[in-house]
């Protein structure tokens, strides 16, 4: 008797609990614009001239934009568990319909979110032929966060990041007192940048990586190199060159690793690459994002490292 009891009351409880969930009012974070100063590498890999815009000092760019970034991992959007009545009066509320929208391949409602110089495009792609495939990509997206978002052009671009396809641009106007999304054929470089800045959210380089070189190699032999880095991170190698293209690129437990072990780094180095024998210079560091290009900072401040080739 005591067991049913308690059956009963959990299940009262839960009942309680998960329509309260279902039916709790949905309320968007709060929509400010503010003055943004950003700066990160300007040797992200993708990275696109922007000096119109943006500021150049060394190896950092800078932008000065108007926006809102929201901290630490972002706002992930909820799904399926308010009243769904949203009023689009904010993009973070036309980005949150839009998730919701896509996730229950919601046609309707899609179309009724684009402006109507962008219905057209939309409503031919979810009434075509690849209308299933769009829609079945679309819904695949996990766990939907928005970084933030700046004022653009005559609109607002918000930048996004999900689980499976990583970030995207989505770019909204204001039409009376909602934001509907356009489909923008952007060829600037700002927008662009600034999600590459989000995709590889870059950090600090680390030189002390307690690399095992040795003191000399013959132009004819290989020898295996091993360097202690953070889990994941990337290996720069640089080879007798002031500037000029990385000579190598190894990612902890990725691309040319040769040691599974996270945070530990093999690879193999051949006499050859010197092109000639010598007194050479090799210069390593790492960063938690693949730099392709040797730039000023990144040599200045790289591990040193003299080898004789023989």
């Amino acid at each position: 008797m005591k067991f049913i009891l308690r059956l009963i009351l959990t299940v009262i409880v839960f009942t309680f609990i998960n329509g309260f969930i279902l039916n709790a009012q949905y309320k968007s974070p709060s929509f400010t614009i503010e003055k943004i100063k950003l700066k990160f590498p300007a040797f992200l890999p993708g990275i696109m001239d922007d000096s119109t815009v943006a500021t150049y000092l060394n190896d950092t760019i800078s932008y000065n934009l108007n926006g809102y970034l929201f901290k630490d991992k972002g706002y992930l959007v909820p799904v399926a568990n308010y009243d769904e009545n949203i009023k689009s009066t904010t993009p973070w509320e036309t980005i949150t319909e839009m998730t919701n929208a896509f996730l229950k391949k919601d046609t309707k409602t899609i179309s009724n979110l684009y402006a109507t110089t962008s219905k057209e495009k939309i409503d031919n792609l979810l009434n075509g032929s690849q209308k299933d495939a769009f829609l079945d990509y679309v819904s695949k997206a996990k766990n939907v966060t928005i970084l933030g978002g700046i004022e653009y052009q005559k609109g607002f671009m918000v930048f996004t990041k999900d689980d499976t396809y990583g970030v995207h641009q989505n770019y909204l106007i204001k039409v009376g007192n909602q934001y509907k999304l356009e489909a923008l054929d952007d060829k600037a470089a700002t927008a662009w940048n600034i999600a590459l800045f989000y995709k590889f959210n870059p950090k600090p380089m680390v030189t002390d990586i307690h690399v095992s070189l040795p003191d000399s190699i013959k132009l004819d032999d290989t020898v295996k190199v091993t360097c202690t880095v953070p889990k994941d991170y990337w290996v720069s190698v640089y080879l007798n060159q002031p500037y000029g293209p990385t000579a190598m690129l190894i990612q902890d437990n990725g691309q040319n690793d040769l040691d599974p072990t996270p945070g530990k780094v093999s690879f193999m180095l051949k006499g050859i690459s010197f092109v000639d024998t010598g007194m050479k210079n090799v210069y390593l560091a790492s960063f938690n994002f693949p730099v392709q290009r040797v730039s000023p900072s990144t040599l200045v401040k790289s591990a040193l490292h003299h080898i004789k080739v023989k």
